[in-house]
């Protein structure tokens, strides 16, 4: 259980408590709310529809009117926008909104498919174990990462044993962490730890929606030929752009000369988007500014990645 689900946990035990009181009596709070109603300063939430900022402005009348019944309160305060000065009977009201929030969070918590439940314990694991080399040696262990598997170097960790490891000549001594922290630092390094985990959970629950498209855009590169429109014949320059890449590669070949120059070993040329469409930007005219050649680029496909790639 991370952190914040522990707090979670603290708080709703917390506020059970506080609501299941014997010292509570509300029905004798919220006739007292109703008595000094006129004295607070309420105003509706923000972003309301109509609808409902027509029934607030009429609960709101009667309740400056004295005409509010004590069982309207609550649908009055769930319209209400929230400010800390406000009636006790408010606070309870959205305690109690609070804990359906935590009951909702927790049972969509405990309703995860199970391929989500293992992605997260590895990444908050892998999270956690990066985090207590960086603090053990003060270096970057990603080869120590690599070395063993996350759930044996979590659980060497996390319990009351140590673990030595032997990386390229190099050992390393992983005590527990727990063992190690000091009053001065531990507020700290537990706070670093539940931002370094809840971010890696973040980026992992996120990914997860977008890892099919990701994996099928992984393998694919444009196959390109280029074509002298003028000429009206292909050349003899091919490559290969990964698409997953910005398409700002820059190219030299032979065959163009800046114009009025001794310089005859070529231009430069640019592949990029222009109207919404690959094309070659060639760049014969050193006193220009635009290009000189706009070349679309013929015969583009998608093919798997190959191995070798051309320079």
């Amino acid at each position: 259980m991370t952190q914040s689900n522990v707090l979670l946990s603290k708080a709703q035990t917390s506020l059970t408590t506080l609501l299941a009181s014997p010292f509570l009596d509300k029905a004798a709070m919220a006739d007292d709310c109703l008595e000094v109603f006129g004295d607070y300063n309420w105003a509706a939430k923000p972003g309301l529809n109509d609808n409902d900022k027509t029934r607030w402005n009429s609960l709101y009348e009667k309740g400056k009117a004295g005409d509010m019944l004590a069982q309207e309160l609550p649908e009055f305060f769930s319209l209400t926008d929230a400010d800390d000065s406000l009636h006790i009977f408010y606070q309870i009201t959205e305690a109690r909104q609070l804990l359906r929030d935590i009951d909702t969070h927790s049972k969509r918590l405990n309703t995860m498919v199970d391929n989500e439940k293992a992605t997260i314990d590895a990444t908050s694991k892998a999270a956690a174990a990066s985090f207590v080399f960086d603090l053990e040696s003060g270096d970057l262990n990603e080869e120590v990462a690599n070395a063993l598997p996350h759930d044996l170097i979590f659980d060497a960790v996390m319990l009351a044993s140590s673990l030595s490891i032997d990386v390229n000549g190099k050992t390393y001594h992983l005590e527990p962490y727990s063992e190690s922290l000091t009053d001065d630092n531990v507020f700290n390094l537990l706070t670093d730890a539940q931002t370094m985990v809840e971010h890696e959970l973040t980026k992992q629950c996120l990914s997860l929606s977008e890892r099919a498209v990701s994996l099928a855009l992984l393998d694919q590169t444009f196959t390109f030929s280029l074509k002298d429109e003028t000429q009206g014949v292909e050349g003899d320059v091919t490559g290969y752009i990964d698409n997953t890449l910005g398409l700002g590669l820059a190219l030299k070949f032979s065959g163009y000369s800046d114009y009025n120059s001794i310089d005859d070993k070529g231009s430069v040329v640019y592949i990029g988007k222009l109207d919404g469409e690959l094309r070659v930007l060639v760049y014969a005219d050193i006193n220009r500014e635009e290009p000189t050649h706009v070349i679309p680029l013929s015969e583009a496909r998608n093919s798997a990645r190959i191995e070798n790639e051309y320079e």
